[in-house]
């Protein structure tokens, strides 16, 4: 009759055990779609031990039987929750929204007209995602079909020392620009110091250029590209005609564009992003760009590992000035004679089949939509752009260039020679007030 015994000297009531369930559910609880698998979370401010207090609060009589120990060990075991950190980068909508509904000075007709915009906005936010993850499933089924997403990185500062004088400095910046396969989950970075390019349309669609003639099989015939609406990089007209010259000259046979609501813009990129920023903080000196590139490479301990390509000034393709000769710039809907605005559309379509066709979509897969005819008369085949945007060195601050000077005591001498390089760089008053800030 061994180990039949059950001491129960211990065990709580189930009437206990349904009051600090009952307690720990009425705690208000977020998820996150910013993980592979959801995560539920509870508010940044919380504690196991604040929730232990106000258990103990609303039930005085259990204070010497529920212990905090036993508090800890049953929320660990049978929830396991996290807790949150604060946030950032909120959504203004949702804010402004979340606000009406709960202020005390509304009306309750206002608080359920803001109530049913939250929700549809919510729902149109989602759509992005969903059909993020859609093009993921699809893409991996269908060999011809395949999905990207790309965005640049926050800028990497040049050289990275833990010296207090680097704080009030300016300094140079490293540029990373990432092309995410949903097919394959492969990734590809395009990545240059500041003097060899800016951050613009012009080396956007480069960068899109090359990764469709050098990573982008044949056979794939559909493509979908995912982005934010950053307008100086993504959503613009530039951007735009080098996807329609790709269905024009037969590349591929349609292309969709999506872009996200704004504040809702976590993409798998950022997930990378976040990698490469642990890697970074792992290094205390970082004095050269190629010693940021051997980090972003390591970054990943998995095969496949990320791939790097160092960008060179004859890389960037002059699209700003290509497009204009064979496209006009605001067209009017061929439904509404309305004419194009491209910062109020989330959606853009263009087939082989309509060559020089643009559907476009104020929401993701909107039933309502307009058509716009891109290419200029008796234009059918266009030429992809094939001329360089820099003749030489692409010029930097003069300030910025008198605060590396200050920086050269800190550089060790192997690495020197970049930096001195830098020094006699071409200076102009160069507009990268976004870049810096990026």
């Amino acid at each position: 009759m061994r180990g039949k015994h059950v001491n129960r000297g211990n065990v709580l009531s189930p009437d206990v055990l349904r009051k600090i369930d009952e307690h720990i559910n009425s705690f208000p609880k977020y998820s996150t779609h910013y993980t592979k698998m959801p995560i539920t979370y509870l508010d940044a401010t919380l504690t196991v031990r604040k929730m232990h207090d106000m258990f103990l609060e609303k039930h005085e009589d259990l204070k010497n039987i529920v212990k905090y120990e036993y508090f800890l060990k049953y929320f660990r075991d049978n929830f396991g929750y996290r807790f949150g950190r604060p946030q950032v980068d909120v959504c203004s909508t949702c804010e402004e929204l979340q606000t009406k509904i709960k202020s005390k000075t509304l009306n309750d007709n206002a608080k359920r007209t803001a109530a049913a915009e939250f929700v549809v906005h919510k729902r149109r936010a989602k759509k992005f995602f969903s059909k993020l993850q859609e093009v993921k499933e699809l893409s991996k089924a269908k060999p011809e079909v395949m999905g990207i997403v790309f965005d640049f990185m926050q800028n990497l500062p040049l050289p990275h020392l833990p010296v207090q004088e680097m704080f009030y400095l300016r300094k140079l910046w490293y540029y990373v620009f990432k092309i995410f396969d949903l097919k394959n989950d492969t990734a590809v970075f395009y990545n240059y110091p500041e003097g060899i390019a800016n951050k613009g349309p012009d080396e956007v669609a480069s960068f899109i250029l090359n990764y469709v003639e050098n990573f982008i099989p044949n056979t794939v015939t559909e493509l979908h590209v995912f982005s934010d609406a950053c307008g100086g990089q993504n959503r613009n007209h530039t951007l735009c005609r080098v996807l329609t010259a790709l269905t024009m000259n037969n590349r591929f046979k349609i292309i969709h564009q999506y872009f996200p609501i704004r504040g809702h813009s976590f993409m798998p990129c950022d997930r990378t992003f976040a990698v490469i920023k642990r890697a970074v903080r792992r290094h205390d000196r970082i004095y050269s760009p190629d010693q940021y590139k051997d980090i972003i490479e390591s970054a990943k301990k998995e095969v496949p590992t990320y791939k790097v390509i160092e960008v060179k000034n004859e890389d960037i393709l002059d699209c700003k000035n290509w497009w204009p000769e064979f496209f006009t710039k605001l067209p009017k809907s061929l439904e509404s004679k309305t004419p194009f605005s491209i910062s109020k559309c989330r959606h853009f379509t263009v087939d082989s089949e309509r060559k020089g066709y643009l559907k476009t979509s104020e929401f993701i897969d909107a039933v309502v939509h307009m058509t716009f005819k891109l290419n200029k008369p008796n234009i059918v085949d266009v030429p992809l752009p094939t001329n360089r945007v820099y003749n030489g060195k692409v010029p930097i601050k003069e300030q910025k260039l008198q605060d590396l000077g200050k920086l050269i005591k800190y550089i060790p001498h192997d690495f020197l020679t970049f930096y001195e390089e830098r020094r006699t760089w071409p200076t102009g008053a160069v507009d990268d007030d976004a870049n810096e800030h990026e």
